[in-house]
């Protein structure tokens, strides 16, 4: 899976850099990052087919800057994956991103932290009430268990009374019948 997902990655990443750039944060507007890179032979690579791809899109051709970190090993035996990451960062390096800073009033920042604020204290009134609320349920709940539970027992103390009563009548009917 995670090989899959490099494999897409890479071809992400050479698709962008042979564009010379990135495709710019509008091919990503809506939430949708099925925006398609052309390729080579005309072909166009989705940044969906894979998680990593579909995590990374933003960063490879939105407005961010990003910074791609290769390890190699000193082992013989991972020559291959080296190289191959060693290739991988060269292409990297081709992609050009445009970072641009989005201008923004304080006046609108501070009234978007207010309107949160009002949110936050609008949804704790709610938690709070409905705690209260919930409490209450509980209680009412609590008090028909005890009802509940006092009358079981009545229930029980008189049927243990009517038992012992009709076993006394029965011994009584039982030794008047033998002795009489």
């Amino acid at each position: 899976l995670i090989n899959r997902s490099l494999f897409h990655l890479a071809r992400c990443v050479r698709a962008l850099a042979s564009q010379g750039g990135g495709v710019g944060a509008a091919a990503f507007s809506g939430g949708s990052a099925v925006s398609s890179v052309g390729g080579r032979d005309g072909q166009s690579h989705h940044f969906r087919n894979s998680k990593l791809t579909m995590v990374l899109g933003h960063a490879l051709a939105g407005n961010s800057h990003t910074a791609v970190i290769g390890t190699l090993s000193p082992a013989k035996s991972a020559y291959e994956d080296s190289l191959a990451t060693l290739r991988f960062c060269e292409s990297v390096k081709q992609v050009r991103t445009r970072p641009s800073i989005v201008a923004i009033r304080r006046e609108d920042v501070v009234q978007e932290l207010q309107d949160e604020v009002r949110r936050l204290e609008a949804e704790l009134f709610r938690a709070r009430s409905g705690h209260a609320l919930v409490e209450r349920k509980l209680g009412e709940a609590q008090e028909l268990m005890e009802h509940y539970r006092s009358s079981w027992q009545q229930a029980l103390d008189m049927s243990s009374s009517e038992v012992a009563a009709r076993l006394q009548d029965r011994g009584a009917a039982a030794s008047e019948s033998s002795g009489g």
